[in-house]
């Protein structure tokens, strides 16, 4: 069996973790976890703000997020959520 250490070095890509703030964690998460796709109604300014600032991160380590979706794989990835976070609630 093949561990990452026995690929050629072309092969073995450990992708980086950017370094995201806690209100950044906050409002991603809280932010995939809703079923909105627009900001809160309440500083909106600053909700797109931070969510610049997390996607630039993301750029920056070779990780783009140009959607919502792929924030959603990212934070997967990542494990600021679980598929159970995604869930509607009823």
């Amino acid at each position: 069996m093949n561990t990452p250490d026995d690929l050629p070095a072309s092969c073995r890509t450990y992708p980086r973790r950017p370094a995201l703030s806690p209100q950044e964690q906050f409002v991603l998460v809280s932010w995939l976890r809703s079923r909105a796709w627009t900001a809160p109604p309440r500083r909106p300014f600053e909700f797109y703000a931070t969510l610049w600032s997390i996607g630039t991160k993301y750029h920056d380590a070779g990780r783009p997020t140009p959607t919502k979706a792929a924030l959603i794989a990212r934070a997967l990835q990542d494990e600021l959520i679980e598929l159970d976070d995604l869930r509607p609630r009823r």
